[in-house]
């Protein structure tokens, strides 16, 4: 009987429904994720004006993020050679939008911090393993195009949080960036049943 290899089958395919499912998937992901990122920076003045934050005090609080996204990637990428990209990534989507929604609730910057590290661990985590899906996914001729504009969704993420900011933050709080953060959460029911299992 002659063997099926599905990564050359899926590389040697044209770019249809299945790759387009695929790439819209990956896109929102990785836009949730650059607005993650970003929401912190375009809360900041308004979260030290309530907290009374010293500029070292807010530098401290934002380095526990870019940590906590270290120490994600490094224990997620590996993990999900082992036990595959898609629960790797439903894991990530949880703990970055979990924990983002928490952080909105914070009382006082040290709960926040702690919270903001939990959830970078997610948002570490979920940046390597949407490009290797989306690598993996994308046909032989279209790849480096197709894994290149899905990762424009990240600095679509980014604008969003600075767009919500300008308009809407001033007239509520910087905690309503962090509540936009967490809906991520509410798709995640229909990314498991749509997306394929990485191979």
């Amino acid at each position: 009987m002659r063997e099926v290899n599905a990564s050359e089958v899926v590389g040697n395919s044209k770019f249809g429904r299945f790759h387009i499912m695929v790439f819209m998937w990956c896109l929102f992901a990785i836009t949730f994720d650059g607005f993650d990122i970003a929401m912190y920076g375009v809360g900041l003045p308004l979260m030290m004006e309530e907290w009374n934050l010293t500029p070292v005090e807010a530098v401290g609080i934002a380095s526990y993020s870019l940590f906590g996204m270290m120490v994600g990637a490094l224990i997620f990428a590996p993990l999900a050679d082992k036990m595959g990209r898609k629960k790797v990534l439903a894991i990530c989507i949880c703990l970055f939008s979990v924990f983002t929604l928490l952080s909105s609730f914070a009382p006082n910057p040290a709960f926040f911090s702690v919270m903001r590290f939990l959830a970078a661990l997610g948002m570490g985590g979920l940046m390597p393993n949407v490009i290797s899906l989306m690598a993996e996914y994308s046909p032989k001729k279209n790849k480096v195009l197709i894994v290149t504009t899905m990762y424009c969704g990240y600095s679509i993420g980014s604008i969003l949080a600075s767009l919500i900011g300008m308009y809407v933050m001033e007239q509520m709080s910087w905690r309503v960036l962090y509540w936009i953060g967490a809906l991520h959460l509410l798709a995640l029911s229909f990314f498991m049943k749509q997306f394929p299992e990485s191979h």
